[in-house]
């Protein structure tokens, strides 16, 4: 029992490290909802600090009260709100937690994996310009870029609402991205071709010419 007991425990801290947890400050009057990046199927806690004078705390989704079928409160005057395994269309939106006048909110948006297709890298910096509401952002070899949409946008930056969610277009690369590591290959080999070339012109023999034989 006591073995159970200690796994448990260690299962409980292992799951609590890969939560991720965001602490909403009550204030009076509230400030604007900060939105968060959150990874889709991760575990989220979201905890109201509030001081002891104010009432119990109450949480609102989007303007609703929150589902308890899928998120769960924390029975200690209900600071704490945990989703165990984020899906953005029941968990995504606007949270609130309120205690008399004091208020504060943040806004979560699921993210899932976005994996690179052949031929691209991620955007840098300046690049990611590029797109307005895309989860991400693709170069190719010649800075071409390509977007990943949100649910809800379209068009090749991303700027076009829409009412339902079709597959994001990408556009196949001009030019092949290659990393860094694979084109200093390439000029290497380029630049030992041409030493060979090189020293196969200055080793070889010289070709006989034709002598002329003026008349006799």
């Amino acid at each position: 029992m006591m073995h159970r007991s200690i796994f448990i425990a260690y299962l409980l801290l292992f799951v609590s490290c890969l939560a991720s947890e965001h602490v909403l400050q009550l204030n009076d009057p509230p400030a604007s909802a900060v939105l968060i990046s959150v990874p889709v199927n991760s575990t989220v806690v979201l905890r109201c600090e509030k001081s002891a004078n104010l009432p119990t705390v109450q949480w609102l989704h989007n303007g609703n009260d929150l589902h308890l079928e899928v998120l769960a409160v924390s029975k200690n005057e209900q600071t704490t709100v945990t989703i165990n395994r984020y899906t953005t269309k029941e968990h995504d939106g606007v949270y609130e937690c309120y205690a008399g006048a004091a208020s504060a909110s943040i806004r979560l948006r699921g993210e899932d994996e976005v994996i690179l297709p052949t031929g691209f890298r991620f955007c840098h910096k300046s690049e990611n310009a590029a797109c307005d509401h895309a989860r991400a952002c693709m170069a190719d070899g010649t800075g071409k870029t390509s977007c990943v949409c949100y649910p809800g946008w379209s068009g090749e930056t991303c700027n076009l609402p829409r009412d339902v969610q079709k597959a994001n277009l990408i556009n196949v690369p001009v030019c092949p991205y290659w990393p860094p590591v694979i084109t200093l290959m390439v000029f290497i080999l380029c630049v030992f071709l041409l030493l060979v070339c090189l020293y196969n012109f200055k080793t070889r023999p010289p070709s006989k010419g034709f002598r002329y034989r003026g008349s006799r």
